[in-house]
């Protein structure tokens, strides 16, 4: 079974990146990505699948894009159906059922990327998907969530 890969974007600060199995032709990579004149903002690349199609690996990128340092940034990200990551990078681990990556500051223009890779089941029937949210404080104390849908 040949697998696809697809992205979408949901709402502000949020994005997901999608692997779904098909026996289509692969279509074209994708980017999910957000777009803000202030704030931090992230973006899934789009799922890659190795060629035995039994592990997807996500690329997230994470840029401030204010003109003030920001501080306590979490960058949480959610696996659905949820399998347990192989690989992480960056500042990342597992919490439960999600992957957390912390940052104590990121200054203006600063960004942040890293990898997940995860196991596809042999009986994965439908596709799977990457959801993110992230939180920080600005510097002028305030706090900017961006929930889950």
């Amino acid at each position: 079974m040949r697998k696809t890969v697809l992205g979408t974007l949901m709402a502000a600060m949020v994005c997901a990146a999608m692997a779904t199995p098909t026996s289509a032709e692969a279509q074209a990579p994708t980017r999910a990505a957000l777009r803000a004149e202030d704030g931090v903002t992230f973006a899934y690349d789009a799922a890659q699948i190795n060629e035995e199609g039994d592990h997807v690996s996500w690329r997230w990128t994470m840029t401030n894009n204010s003109d003030a340092p920001v501080s306590q940034v979490v960058l949480t990200h959610q696996i659905s159906p949820w399998l347990p990551p192989t690989r992480l990078t960056g500042p990342c681990e597992v919490v439960g059922e999600s992957v957390k990556c912390r940052w104590q500051t990121l200054q203006p223009g600063e960004q942040a990327e890293g990898n997940i890779e995860a196991d596809l089941p042999d009986d994965l029937n439908g596709s799977v998907q990457i959801n993110g949210r992230i939180t920080w404080q600005s510097s002028n104390a305030a706090t900017s969530t961006t929930p889950l849908p």
